[in-house]
């Protein structure tokens, strides 16, 4: 800048109250812009914990589900749909596992869902073990005289991860008489 310039400026008081009157305008207003986006950025907030606060309370009327709740539903629908759980399903005959190896998978079963720590491989081994539908509705026909409740209601209780799910899930797809429409159908566990 001009040495000049700034001496003339700075000899004239209107021109300095201009200046200052100037800036205090520019501060105030940069103030004010500050506070439009603290209030804005509140306002957001707010109405996002609102929303969030609505969200959680229509997940516990049991208006609006869960992703791990739609889960649930559609692998205790699987449970439910497939025959090979139904302990009635096979009669006499109609499986090829002598007693003893319904008796041995029965209690492989029970021992591989405990309360505490569920074996996931002793569990899987005796599914794989077991090999058809009609073979696993016998062993559950067994497993419900070990254990006073159903195959299927433990399963449900004891996979609550979505990979162990899976797992069953491809074991079983590979049992021989595997329902051709549940097949073809997409079971998204």
């Amino acid at each position: 800048m001009n040495p000049a310039l700034i001496n003339a400026a700075a000899s004239n008081p209107a021109l300095i109250n201009a200046a200052a009157s100037n800036q205090a305008a520019a501060i105030k207003l940069a103030e004010n812009r500050g506070a439009q986006r603290v209030v804005l950025i509140s306002v957001i907030l707010v109405l996002g914990g609102v929303a969030f606060g609505i969200y959680k309370l229509l997940q516990a009327a049991g208006i609006v589900k869960t992703e791990a709740e739609k889960l649930a539903e559609r692998w205790a629908d699987f449970l439910d749909r497939w025959q090979g759980f139904n302990p009635n399903y096979a009669k006499p005959g109609q499986y090829n596992l002598s007693q003893s190896q319904i008796f041995q998978y029965a209690d492989m079963l029970s021992d591989g869902m405990s309360w505490w720590n569920d074996d996931e491989t002793k569990l899987l081994s005796a599914l794989e073990l077991i090999g058809t539908a009609k073979n696993l509705s016998a062993v559950a026909k067994r497993y419900q005289v070990i254990e006073s409740s159903s195959l299927r209601q433990d399963l449900n209780e004891a996979l609550n991860d979505v990979d162990e799910r899976k797992k069953v899930l491809a074991v079983i797809k590979n049992y021989s008489d595997w329902d051709a429409s549940l097949k073809n159908s997409n079971i998204n566990i």
